[in-house]
């Protein structure tokens, strides 16, 4: 697939999300602003899958467009542009999870690889209230439960799914591995998940 930018960017008709960057990087603050209401929602809708909280949600997507911004110069198309969006976001919420198990009394990241760390190892050092289980039903509680146990990776794989049109093929591009290995780890998290709540 060609992601090189086009020589001229005809405004009239609906722009591609790499038109829009383009336009972005040279400084045109709407074409951002139409990226951000083009894909916030389903970033938040990613990140609240991570920790089942709206508020660290939003500001985990609040975060990720605001790298996008900051680094708006830089920009060169790669892939798509939802692959680098997901990418700066993955990459932020790896980061906030090291944070959060650096904390005392957490799990040492010597002992304990971010694959194999599970979402509950971290969860009690974060700040969540009782919001994550405001008007959430008895089955969503369990889900939720039962996604709490994945380890981080296969958490990671549950938010992308869940992710309104994102393919197999745009999650392998998101965590650099193959296709096949993301239908592998589906069934094996698919298979933990149906376990847990059986």
């Amino acid at each position: 697939m060609n992601f090189t930018a086009p020589r001229t960017i005809n405004r009239g008709m609906e722009l591609t999300d790499i038109q829009l960057m383009y336009l972005v990087k040279d400084g045109d603050d709407a074409a951002f602003e139409s990226l951000l209401q083009r894909h916030q929602n389903k970033l938040i809708n990613f990140f609240y899958r991570l920790c089942w909280n709206s508020a660290l949600a939003e500001d985990m997507a609040q975060e990720t467009f605001l790298k996008i911004y900051v680094a708006r110069e830089g920009y060169e198309v790669k892939s798509k542009f939802t692959t680098y969006l997901y990418r700066i976001g993955r990459n932020l919420w790896i980061d906030h999870v090291r944070k959060i198990t650096r904390r005392p009394k957490s799990v040492s990241l010597n002992s304990v690889s971010y694959e194999e760390m599970k979402f509950s190892d971290t969860i009690a050092y974060e700040d969540h209230g009782n919001e994550r289980f405001e008007q959430v039903d008895e089955k969503m509680k369990n889900v939720m439960h039962a996604v709490d146990k994945l380890p981080l990776l296969q958490r990671e794989l549950f938010a992308m799914v869940n992710v309104e049109g994102m393919k197999y093929k745009d999650i392998g591009s998101i965590l650099d591995i193959p296709v096949g290995t993301v239908k592998t780890r589906m069934h094996t998290m698919m298979k933990k998940l149906r376990a847990d709540l059986a």
